[in-house]
């Protein structure tokens, strides 16, 4: 299994055998400025070989009902939204959360531009089933799919709690 690792601000990332337990200090740099999922063999003194992929986001990404999404979790978060300043609204599915945004997938294609700004509402699928309601930002479009960032991030709030889990 391939470890993901955050880059941060500098050009060193630590990574640890899943072995042993060892850490080891690489040196990033050269790949920093490169467009595409980076995964590097590493080998550590024990003699155990593994992969780790470095991650570019700020922030820890929670999938939900993809394949593929950052951790597979077979469970759907339905919800709304509605673009402010204009009479569109319609259905959407929260595929991943992180703590800046979300990426959603509406159920008919819209003519969403970065910059839009809308106001989505969904339950987690915690023991409360926590109401979100929020007004995002819209950043990215491909086809249904819609990356967005939430116009503010509260500290303390259930989605925070909920992204601990």
């Amino acid at each position: 299994m391939t470890q993901k690792i955050y880059i941060n601000g500098n050009s060193t990332v630590v990574v640890i055998c899943p072995q042993c337990h060892k850490n080891k200090i690489l040196d990033i740099s050269e790949y920093k400025k490169v467009d595409k999922i980076i995964v590097i063999e590493c080998r550590c003194e024990c003699g155990h070989h593994y992969a780790v992929m470095l991650e570019r986001r700020k922030f820890y990404r929670k999938g939900t009902d993809l394949p593929g999404a950052y951790i597979y979790k077979k469970t759907d978060l339905p919800g709304t939204y509605t673009r402010e300043g204009k009479d569109d609204r319609g259905l959407m599915t929260v595929t991943n959360i992180s703590r800046s945004g979300l990426k959603i997938r509406v159920n008919v294609a819209r003519n969403f531009q970065p910059g839009d700004r809308l106001r989505v509402e969904f339950n987690l699928d915690d023991r409360g089933r926590s109401p979100i309601k929020k007004f995002v930002i819209v950043r990215n479009i491909h086809k249904r799919f819609i990356g967005v960032e939430f116009d503010t991030i509260e500290r303390f709030d259930k989605l925070g709690a909920y992204l601990l889990k």
